[in-house]
C-alpha cells in the first residue's frame, strides 16, 4: 500500500541526513548501514518478542536513541580553535588489558600517567625475569640502574579535556535508552541478571556501533577534539589511524599490555560489575595476538606514544616509557621490562606457535610463520628515527 514503508527506512535515511555534510567519512557510510539494518532486524524481533498496546516505532525508537547519545556526548563540547590542531587520544589493547579505565585516568588528569606515583610494580618484576629466561631479549631491555622519574614528568595536555568521547560500551550503552530498557525489571527476573546483561549487550551492539560510528564521523568532520574508546586491533586499524593523520589529527596512543591471566581476571570482574559481555573466550585470545601484530602501524602513526603495564586485576596499569619527537623517557623500569618480555614471548607464540610434546614428537617442531608484528628493535627504531 501506498505511504507504508518498511521498518528502518527511516532510520536508515536519517544516518544518511548526518553524513550529508562530510563529503569523505573516516568511516565509510556503507560501514554504518550495514550495523544499522542488523540493529533493525534486531529490533523488530525484539517488537515481536514483547509487543505493547501502542508501540512505537523501530525507527522512532532508534532515532530517539541515537539522537540523545548524540546529545550527551557533544554537551559543552566546542571544536578545536581556529589554527589549533585536534588531538587524538586512544588506549590500544588486548581485551581485559584495562583500557577503558585507563583512557578514563588520562582524561580525567588530562596526562599519560598512572593514579598512584607511588604505586610501582616492582612486585611484577618477577614475570620479566621468568619471560627474559625464556625467549631471552637481553639487547632490548633498559639497564637495571636506570632512574626512576617523577610521574610529574610524564606527558601532559590541555587538550584532552576538551576531548569528545566515543565509546560503543562506556558512552553509547550508558547513555542508550534502549538498552536500558532491554534491562527493565521483568526482563531481569525472567531471565536472571547475568542471562538478561547478556541478551541486552548482544541485541545492542549493532545498534551503538553504528551510532557510535557517526559519532566518530561527526567528532572528525567538525575538528573536535577526539577520544576513542576502539580497541584498535581490527584489520582497519592503519586505514582508519592514517585516515586521522590525513585529517590534520596529532595521534597520541596508549598501549596497554598485561598477562593472560590478568586479562582473564579482569573481563570476568568487569561481567560481574558491568554486565558487559563485550568478548567470547576464543575472541579473548585473538584479539590479543591481533594488538601484538598492531604494533608497526602504532609506532608509524602516532606522535606520542606511552606503554603501560597492569600488573594485576585489581590494580591500575603503570606507565612504563613514552615516545615523542624521537626520544624515549622510561617511567618504570619493572613496567617497561615486563611489558617488552611479555610482547617479545607473545610475538615468538606467533613466529613460532607452540606444539604438545606428542605433536613434536609426530611432526617435528612448528616452522617460523610470517607475521607482521616487529622485532622489538625495529618497533623502538620507528618511534625513535622515523619520528625524530
Amino acid at each position: 500500500m501506498a505511504g507504508i514503508t518498511s521498518p528502518g527506512t527511516a532510520y536508515l535515511g536519517h544516518l544518511a541526513d548526518l553524513h550529508q555534510h562530510i563529503s569523505e567519512p573516516l568511516i565509510p557510510l556503507s560501514v554504518i548501514l550495514q550495523d544499522a539494518k542488523s540493529a533493525v532486524a534486531q529490533g523488530v524481533e525484539s517488537q515481536q518478542q514483547k509487543p505493547r498496546t501502542q508501540p512505537a516505532s523501530v525507527d522512532t525508537l532508534l532515532i530517539e536513541d541515537l539522537t540523545h547519545v548524540r546529545h550527551t556526548s557533544f554537551l559543552g563540547k566546542t571544536p578545536a580553535e581556529p589554527g589549533e590542531q585536534p588531538v587524538y587520544v586512544a588506549i590500544a589493547g588486548a581485551p581485559g588489558a584495562g583500557k577503558s579505565t585507563l583512557l578514563e585516568q588520562v582524561l580525567d588528569r588530562g596526562a599519560f600517567l598512572a593514579p598512584n606515583a607511588s604505586q610501582r610494580v616492582t612486585r611484577g618484576a618477577w614475570l620479566a625475569r621468568i619471560l627474559e629466561r625464556c625467549w631471552p631479549h637481553r639487547e632490548s631491555l633498559p639497564d637495571e640502574s636506570m632512574p626512576l622519574l617523577d610521574q610529574q614528568h610524564a606527558h601532559s595536555d590541555a587538550r584532552y579535556a576538551k576531548t569528545v568521547l566515543a565509546d560503543p560500551d562506556r558512552v553509547f550503552l550508558v547513555h542508550s535508552l534502549l538498552y536500558h530498557d532491554h534491562l527493565a525489571a521483568a526482563t531481569m527476573a525472567q531471565l536472571g541478571p547475568e542471562k538478561a546483561k547478556r541478551e541486552a549487550y548482544e541485541k545492542s551492539r549493532a545498534r551503538s556501533n553504528a551510532g557510535t560510528n557517526t559519532i566518530r564521523n561527526q567528532i572528525v568532520a567538525d575538528r573536535y577534539h577526539f577520544a576513542d574508546g576502539s580497541t584498535l586491533t581490527g584489520g582497519q586499524t592503519g586505514r582508519y589511524l592514517h585516515g586521522l593523520q590525513q585529517r590534520g589529527y596529532d595521534i597520541h596512543l596508549g598501549l596497554c599490555h598485561t598477562s593472560r591471566a590478568v586479562q582473564r581476571a579482569s573481563l570476568q570482574r568487569r561481567e560481574q560489575k558491568e554486565g558487559f559481555v563485550q568478548v567470547a573466550a576464543e575472541d579473548v585470545e585473538a584479539k590479543a595476538r591481533l594488538f601484538i601484530e598492531r604494533h608497526k602501524v602504532y609506532a608509524q602513526y602516532s606522535t606520542m606514544l606511552a606503554l603501560f603495564w597492569r600488573p594485576r586485576a585489581d590494580a591500575d596499569a603503570v606507565l612504563g616509557a613514552i615516545y615523542k619527537d624521537g626520544k624515549k623517557t622510561v617511567y618504570d623500569v619493572s613496567a617497561y621490562k615486563a611489558y617488552i618480555a611479555s610482547y617479545n614471548a607473545a610475538r615468538a607464540d606467533l613466529v613460532r606457535p607452540r606444539r604438545s610434546l606428542l605433536a613434536r614428537l609426530c611432526y617435528g617442531a612448528q616452522p617460523p610463520m610470517p607475521t607482521t608484528a616487529p622485532t622489538w628493535k625495529e618497533f623502538e627504531d620507528i618511534l625513535t628515527t622515523t619520528h625524530s
